[in-house]
């Protein structure tokens, strides 16, 4: 593979595999990467496809090599702690545990590869009273938006002031943002990269892993942790779930059984139990129990997302909170479902409806309103993102937060129209011509939509027009298990049960507790590197 722009951690796996298993089998019937089976099966599609253009038979390399004989092992071990998934909130719990000392940790990753959802983030989290921040701020002429985040007593005013609660009363997110900071300063220590400081959005004190906003850098972070646990001794057991957790007579969990590809079967004794299997948003009947609304949707996330940390956690005694709570609908292609979460903010377009009618004003609280959009039977559950061509040049290119959407174009899903009426006619949005003048007089007035958006985008069609059907969707579940600020699962009755802990999206919405979700990622890397501290913490 000599080009590629696949997302680092997630396709660069099946690049760095698949070439070379297809050349040692001469047959391009390989097995794929678990968790990067869309790019493994692209780049057997290509060899295929080689073969003919060579003037070959592809039938001759089509034979897929014989699988390798099983042997059924039993293994037993004891160790300090078991982790169960290798994503954002076990990978982060696994290097602060060896970072405090516990030497004998093992994580269990029923995929190929490690790092569950990471990847695929968008790669920031709220770093407050980060001393990082505090050192670039000394002495800086700097916007007051930039100081929100210098400490809790700002930016928990304006949470506060948002969700009309007192700061005092979010220790959730008191705890997620200031986590956040500290992170940020140990990651800094030791080697972490980060977008600099000063630039759009590190401007406001958020670290985004470098070299920023949905450009890698997760996957870049996620091998980081993967190669700095191992090189401190810490395990991880690809393809092989954890399928039971082991309790004794009182409740107490005491370790897990795991199975994996390779016919081994785990036993695995433990001090302490950490669940990190990510959400259910693969789990149609978890989804229908939980997340009724939300059942028969698309979710953009890895298709191992099954809920198995959620029934074990059940099973063990936990509960599940926030059942049916609120889900954001992100914005995505509705062909494709690739993601466009941020794509109002790229250019600001034109959101319709079935008609061609503009609905809402997208720019305030895009996600919530998205939701309701679809939900409202009148938008007849059809949306199309409107822009101009100046609006597409930045969609390809986004400088200011480094990062391009440029794949709706060659995928073909963003189109391009010679006329707004011939837009018009092919997608029957009868009012679309009229919803583009009245948003262009608007514009040109310096007035105000119906919906309070200001600062209306002027469309330029005299070239033409560009459209991109678009639909909310969403990415994780926000029901999960419920547990304590320091990631004890609990019972129904509050009751901790020992040595069982979780973090990441199998306890749902982080901040759901005090608000509603919108920080996944960040709560998966903070809490999960908070619990990895405190199940240190309680070995001692």
């Amino acid at each position: 593979i000599n080009s590629q722009s696949e997302t680092e951690g997630v396709g660069t796996y099946a690049i760095d595999r698949i070439p070379g298993a297809i050349s040692a089998a001469q047959s391009f019937n390989v097995d794929a990467v678990g968790g990067a089976t869309i790019s493994s099966t692209t780049i057997k599609q290509g060899v295929a496809e080689a073969v003919i253009a060579a003037g070959g038979d592809p039938a001759v390399f089509a034979t897929a090599p014989a699988k390798a004989e099983v042997v059924l092992t039993e293994v037993t071990e004891d160790v300090d702690v078991v982790i169960a998934g290798a994503g954002t909130a076990g990978l982060m719990a696994a290097a602060r545990l060896l970072e405090n000392g516990v030497k004998n940790v093992i994580l269990f990753e029923k995929q190929d590869i490690p790092g569950g959802s990471m990847p695929m983030a968008f790669g920031g989290f709220n770093g407050v009273g980060s001393q990082t921040y505090q050192n670039w701020l000394a002495g800086r002429e700097v916007p007051r938006a930039s100081l929100t985040m210098s400490s809790w007593e700002n930016i928990g005013d304006i949470l506060g002031a948002k969700y009309g609660k007192d700061k005092n009363t979010l220790p959730w997110l008191q705890q997620m943002y200031e986590g956040g900071g500290k992170l940020y300063d140990w990651m800094n220590s030791i080697g972490v990269g980060f977008m600099s400081l000063g630039t759009e959005p590190a401007l406001a004190g958020s670290p985004y892993f470098a070299p920023g906003c949905y450009s890698g850098g997760c996957g870049y972070v996620m091998e980081f942790f993967v190669d700095r646990i191992t090189a401190q001794g810490g395990r991880i057991i690809y393809n092989t779930e954890v399928t039971e957790l082991i309790q004794d007579k009182n409740g107490a969990v005491t370790g897990v059984k795991a199975v994996g590809e390779d016919g081994k079967t785990w036993t695995v004794n433990a001090d302490a139990v950490m669940l990190a299997t990510g959400s259910f948003a693969k789990s149609p009947e978890l989804l229908k129990e939980y997340h009724s609304e939300w059942a028969d949707e698309f979710f953009i996330c890895p298709e191992s997302l099954t809920g198995d940390g959620l029934k074990m956690g059940l099973k063990a005694g936990g509960v599940v909170d926030y059942a049916d709570a609120y889900m954001p609908g992100f914005l995505a292609t509705y062909q494709s479902h690739f993601e466009l979460a941020f794509i109002h903010y790229m250019n600001v377009g034109l959101m319709v409806n079935i008609k061609g009618d503009q609905f809402a004003n997208i720019m305030v609280n895009n996600h919530a309103t998205m939701a309701a959009a679809k939900a409202d039977p009148a938008n007849g559950n059809t949306f199309y993102y409107v822009f101009d061509d100046a609006g597409a040049a930045t969609i390809k290119d986004y400088e200011d937060r480094k990062f391009t959407y440029k794949a709706i174009f060659e995928k073909g899903e963003a189109v391009h129209y010679d006329t707004v009426e011939e837009a018009a006619k092919a997608l029957n949005l009868p009012d679309l011509a009229q919803t583009i003048a009245t948003n262009n007089e608007l514009a040109m007035n310096g007035g105000t939509s119906e919906w309070g958006q200001g600062n209306l985008p002027y469309l330029d069609t005299k070239d033409g027009i560009w459209l991109v059907r678009v639909e909310p969707v969403v990415y994780l579940t926000t029901a999960g298990l419920r547990v304590d600020l320091d990631g004890h699962v609990l019972t129904e009755k509050d009751a901790k049960i020992p040595g069982l802990w979780a973090a990441g999206d199998v306890i749902g919405s982080y901040e759901q507790r005090e608000t509603r979700y919108g920080n996944g990622f960040d709560a998966a890397v903070v809490f999960g590197a908070l619990v990895g501290d405190g199940i240190a913490e309680e070995l001692k």
